[in-house]
């Protein structure tokens, strides 16, 4: 009889606490879609797209999080492709980057491995010219490279 009471007591505890993991991911998955609509610049929503990605592939959304994954790739090329500083190109090059290595762990994870070691070394490939261009502007005399580009989950104050 003991037993069966400590049976349902461990059940009881592991479906609050799964309700409780599931609620605080769908908080932070909303948070991230409201920061996406108040972002104004486009390094932001490559990050918060990218984010959205990871936050999905949590909870095993494959669908949403590829599509998270797209869109942010898809910025970031476009990002790429109209913006002529180096701040920003090595920003949207690491969200590019960011975008390949989840697109390669969701392709994984469906067990389409060469879809996924093709993002994969997508990924690399971008970060290895980030370094290069890291590399360049150290020879050139710059001291401090800082890659963030508005990264939602992080705010002053």
């Amino acid at each position: 009889m003991n037993l069966i009471k400590y049976i349902l007591f461990f059940i009881i505890i592991c479906t609050c606490l799964c309700g409780k993991v599931c609620r605080a991911q769908n908080e932070l998955i909303d948070s991230l879609k409201v920061e996406l609509k108040q972002s104004k610049d486009d390094t932001s929503k490559i990050n918060a797209f990218n984010a959205l990605c990871w936050e999905y592939w949590i909870i095993a959304e494959y669908d949403k999080s590829s599509q998270y994954g797209n869109l942010a790739l898809a910025l970031g090329k476009e990002t790429l492709a109209k913006n002529n500083s180096i701040q920003t190109k090595l920003v949207a090059k690491t969200g590019i980057a960011k975008a390949y290595n989840n697109l390669g762990i969701i392709c994984w994870n469906q067990g389409k491995f060469d879809e996924g070691l093709r993002n994969y070394f997508t990924a690399m490939k971008v970060y290895e010219e980030i370094l290069r261009i890291v590399r360049l502007s150290v020879y050139r005399g710059i001291r401090k490279v800082r890659l963030t580009g508005g990264d939602p989950l992080v705010r002053k104050g």
